[in-house]
């Protein structure tokens, strides 16, 4: 074979590769959390033999979370999911219970989740106005929470600012909060 015909050999194969690349794409990572409702919980339990949490999705996804990431131990006797189904409650066998959130096992157990979440100065003051708001009204988080519909542990998130709230989010904290919503993007 000459070097003229290896040479057009070799860019054929390269032209056909990059067709095939054009033709089938890598498909796109499916990130169900940004879809309505993709933070929506379908099961939770606690497999004790691996000590960890087993969460499923609704859009179909499992992650097993270790109890530790909870910053917790002890024997765990009851998980279920809250009432709105985006937050798993834990009650321990010596009676302590706490709570997480869906968005909590994405954080720990999905990369790409991970990597999504940014701090930002504005979440901040978000969640530092929200708090200062709820103090000057003398209220507990858990009063507000309960009034904005949210479970406790998910607020106390927002007001940490370790939570991106979603519009209709913030018009029940402000409902709960009785202050106009454009009050919560005002610093104190």
């Amino acid at each position: 074979m000459s070097s003229t015909a290896a040479w057009l050999r070799d860019i054929t194969d390269e032209f056909e590769r990059e067709l095939r690349v054009i033709a089938n794409p890598e498909p796109k990572a499916d990130h169900f959390w940004e879809r309505p409702g993709g933070l929506e919980l379908e099961l939770a339990y606690f497999d004790p033999v691996r000590r960890e949490f087993v969460v499923s999705f609704k859009a179909g996804m499992r992650y097993r979370m270790p109890l530790g990431r909870l910053h917790e131990s002890g024997a765990v006797v009851v998980v279920e999911l809250d009432e709105y189904r985006y937050g798993v409650l834990v009650i321990f066998s010596d009676g302590r219970a706490t709570s997480f959130a869906s968005d909590l096992v994405l954080y720990e157990c999905e990369p790409e989740y991970r990597a999504g979440v940014k701090t930002t100065q504005v979440k901040h003051t978000l969640g530092a106005t929200i708090r200062a708001l709820r103090l000057a009204a003398g209220r507990s988080a858990a009063e507000v929470a309960a009034a904005a519909g949210m479970a406790a542990p998910n607020y106390a998130r927002l007001e940490a600012s370790r939570h991106r709230p979603r519009v209709d989010t913030l018009v029940r904290i402000a409902e709960a909060l009785r202050v106009p919503l454009a009050r919560l993007f005002h610093a104190t």
